[in-house]
C-alpha cells in the first residue's frame, strides 16, 4: 500500500471514530440530562419492563466518550487538559461499583449516593457494565503509553474483550432477552448501555487502526484483503442462521431439536461455500500474479538481448578504433609516436575485453576476475612479444565476481602495471618474470599484486612516481586507484611491484 493511501485510510477511520464517539456522548448526555435529570423514563429504558442505563454508566460512557474524542482532536492538548486523570477516575468508578456489587448484589454506587422511592431506586451498573467501563478506561491510558504496553499488542486484546462482551449482550436482546438476565453479569444491562459501549470499543479500536489485531484488518498485504473479504460473512452468518432458526421454531414450522441438526448443517454449508468463494478469489490472485510474473520474465529477457546487443557494439566499436590506431601507428614514422599509440591500443582492448566477458556473463553485469584477467594477460604477453624475450607471466587468481564498474578500471590498472613491467623491468635481453596475483582479503577486500623480477627501480627509466616505472602511467595508475577508492603499497626487493588493496563492499 503506497503512504498516501495508508494515510487517507488512516484519516477516513480516525474521522469514524470521532464520529462514533460523538454518538456515545450524545446518548450518554441525553440520559443524564434528560433520562435522570427530567426523569424522562422512555430515555434511561428504550422499553418497559428492560434494565436502565444507571446514572453512573451514563456519566462513565461520557467520560470516556469525551477523553477519546479530546484525544483524537490534539493528542497533546488530551494531556494537558488531564484526560488520563478522567480515565483513571472512570476505571476507580467501575472497580468500586464491582466491589459493591460483590458486597451485595443489587446495590452498586448508585445506591450508595442515591435515593429513590420509585423504579428508579433499582436501576443499578450491572457487573458486566462495571467490566466494560474498567476495560474501555484502561485501554483510554493504555492508547497514551504505547511503549510501555507491549507495543499496541495489550490496546488491542482489551478493545476485543470488550467488543466480546458487548456483542454477547446485544446477541442477548435479539434472541431472548430473559435468557440474558438470567446470568448475574448481565442481569442489569440496558440494551442502549450495551450498544453505547460496543460503539465505545468500535471507536477506540478505529482511532489506534495501526496497533493489535486491527492492523491486520485495515493493513495492505493479501491476508488481510482475504480478512476484509471474509469477516462481514464470519460474523453475520451465524447470527442470521441462527436467528432464522429461532424465528421458525417459534412460528411452530420446526421442531426445537431439529433446529440444532438445520442450524449445524447451514452453518457448515455457508462454511464450506466461503471457503470455496475465498479459494476462488486466492486462485483468481494467483493467475493475476503469473501473468504479472510473465510479463516480468519478457521484460527481462528483453532487456538481456537489449544489453548484449549493446555490449556487442561497444565491443565491436573499441576493436575498430583498436584498428585504426594500428593503422594510424604503421603509417608514422616515429617509434615514439608508434610505442605511445600502442600503449593506448593496449588500454582500449582492455575496455574491449571487458565488454566481451560481459557478453557471456550470465547477469550481464559482472565478470569473473580470473577469466578475465588470464585473457587480458595472454593478450598483452602476444603484443609485447615477452615469449620471444623470454619473460613470462604467471598469475594466481581467485575466481571473484566483479562488477562493470569495477572491472573497467581494475583491468585498466593491470594494463598498466604489466606494460610498464614489460618496457621498462628487463632491459637488454634480460629474462624474468611478471607475477600477477588477485586474492580476497576477507569478505570486503581484494588484494592485487602486479610484480617482477627485473632491474627494480633504480633501474628503470624515468621511474619516478609511486604508482609506475612511466610518468604518464604512474598519474593514471593514481587516478584508477582513486576511483577504485584503493590503497597503494610499492615494493623495491628483487626487482620491482606494486599492491592494490580494493574495496569489494559495494559489489
Amino acid at each position: 500500500m503506497r503512504p498516501s493511501r495508508w494515510r487517507a485510510r488512516d484519516r477516513f477511520l480516525k474521522r469514524l471514530a470521532a464520529f462514533l464517539a460523538a454518538i456515545v456522548v450524545l446518548l450518554s448526555s441525553c440520559v443524564l440530562l434528560v433520562g435522570w435529570g427530567l426523569d424522562v423514563a422512555l430515555l434511561r429504558s428504550f422499553l418497559p419492563g428492560l434494565p436502565g442505563m444507571a446514572m453512573s454508566t451514563a456519566l462513565g460512557l461520557l467520560a470516556c466518550g469525551l477523553c477519546l474524542l479530546q484525544a483524537l482532536a490534539d493528542n497533546r492538548a488530551a494531556r494537558r487538559s488531564g484526560c488520563h486523570f478522567v480515565a483513571m477516575a472512570a476505571l476507580a468508578l467501575a472497580l468500586v461499583n464491582l466491589a459493591l456489587l460483590a458486597l451485595e448484589p443489587g446495590r452498586g454506587i448508585d445506591q450508595l449516593f442515591f435515593t429513590f422511592s420509585d423504579e428508579r431506586a433499582a436501576i443499578h451498573m450491572a457487573p458486566a457494565t462495571s467490566i466494560c467501563l474498567a476495560i474501555a478506561a484502561s485501554a483510554l491510558l493504555v492508547r497514551r503509553r504505547r511503549a510501555v504496553f507491549l507495543n499496541g499488542e495489550l490496546y488491542g486484546l482489551l478493545t476485543g474483550i470488550g467488543l466480546f462482551i458487548t456483542l454477547l449482550a446485544l446477541t442477548g436482546y435479539v434472541f431472548d432477552s430473559q435468557a440474558l438476565f438470567e446470568i448475574l453479569a448481565f442481569s442489569a444491562m440496558a440494551l442502549h448501555t450495551a450498544a453505547a459501549f460496543f460503539l465505545l470499543f468500535l471507536a477506540l479500536l478505529l482511532s489506534r487502526p495501526a496497533w493489535g489485531w486491527m492492523s491486520i484488518l485495515v493493513g495492505p498485504g493479501p491476508g488481510s484483503a482475504m480478512l476484509r473479504r471474509t469477516l462481514p460473512f464470519a460474523v453475520l452468518g451465524p447470527f442470521v442462521f441462527c436467528w432464522l432458526a429461532l424465528v421458525a421454531v417459534e412460528g411452530g414450522f420446526i421442531n426445537a431439536n431439529f433446529r440444532l441438526s438445520i442450524m449445524a448443517i447451514t452453518g457448515a454449508g455457508c462454511l464450506v461455500i466461503l471457503l470455496l468463494w475465498t479459494a476462488w478469489r486466492e486462485n483468481a490472485d494467483a493467475k493475476l500474479l503469473l501473468k504479472s510474473n510473465d510479463e516480468l520474465r519478457r521484460a527481462l529477457s528483453d532487456r538481456e538481448i537489449l544489453l548484449r546487443e549493446v555490449y556487442h557494439r561497444v565491443k565491436n566499436n573499441l576493436q575498430f578504433i583498436d584498428a585504426m590506431l594500428a593503422l594510424e601507428a604503421m603509417d608514422g614514422d616515429d617509434s615514439s609516436l608508434e610505442e605511445r599509440l600502442s600503449g593506448i591500443r593496449t588500454r582500449v582492448h582492455a575496455l574491449s575485453l571487458v565488454h566481451q566477458h560481459l557478453i557471456g556473463a550470465r547477469d550481464l553485469a559482472t565478470v569473473n576476475l580470473r577469466g578475465f584477467l588470464e585473457d587480458l594477460c595472454s593478450y598483452q604477453a602476444r603484443g609485447a612479444g615477452l615469449d620471444a624475450r623470454g619473460v613470462r607471466i604467471e598469475t594466481a587468481i581467485s575466481s571473484v565476481p566483479l562488477h562493470l564498474e569495477r572491472a573497467i578500471p581494475i583491468g585498466l590498472v593491470i594494463t598498466e602495471l604489466v606494460s610498464n613491467a614489460a618496457k621498462h623491468a628487463f632491459p637488454d635481453g634480460r629474462a624474468g618474470v611478471i607475477s600477477i596475483v588477485a586474492e580476497r582479503e576477507g569478505e570486503d577486500l581484494l588484494r592485487l599484486s602486479v610484480s617482477d623480477d627485473g632491474v627494480g627501480r633504480s633501474g628503470a627509466q624515468g621511474g619516478q612516481n609511486d604508482g609506475g616505472r612511466e610518468g604518464v602511467g604512474g598519474m593514471i595508475l593514481r587516478s584508477l586507484a582513486s576511483q577504485l577508492g584503493a590503497e597503494i603499497q610499492t615494493t623495491s626487493k628483487d626487482g620491482f611491484g606494486v599492491i592494490l588493496t580494493i574495496p569489494l563492499a559495494s559489489d
